[in-house]
């Protein structure tokens, strides 16, 4: 049950990181405040999930997997799949777009806001 709500957050956290990435044009606000959540033991292991906003019409999901040891966490990664392409979403990704320097634009953009929210 506990690994169950681990997951839960942590598949929460990438919906909300993947969909303040890939917008439409609208304005999403993410806010976190501190947790102090002392009461809670949380089982050492490897945790991974993945996650979709609810605009579908791209194929692109985050992945997001914690590591805890002694029963604090002492790994997080997150990514950002293009899983028609079966890639990562990084610096690398504008060059599907060569040509087209919009789209190009709007990757490095989009990495940039990526970068931001993982440093948050």
């Amino acid at each position: 049950m506990k690994k169950s709500l681990i997951l839960i957050n942590f598949v929460i956290l990438g919906i909300i990181i993947a969909g303040s990435s890939f917008s439409s044009g609208r304005n999403n606000t993410v806010s976190f405040g501190a947790d102090q959540d002392t009461l809670r033991s949380y089982k050492d292991g490897a945790f991974s999930g993945k996650s979709q906003d609810t605009y579908t019409d791209e194929p692109y999901w985050g992945f997001v997997s914690v590591t805890l040891k002694n029963g604090s966490f002492t790994g997080v990664s997150f990514s950002i799949k293009d899983t028609a392409l079966n890639e990562n979403f990084d610096t690398l990704y504008a060059k599907h777009f060569d040509g087209n320097e919009l789209y190009i634009q709007q990757c490095r953009d989009d990495w940039k806001g990526v970068q931001i929210s993982l440093k948050n």
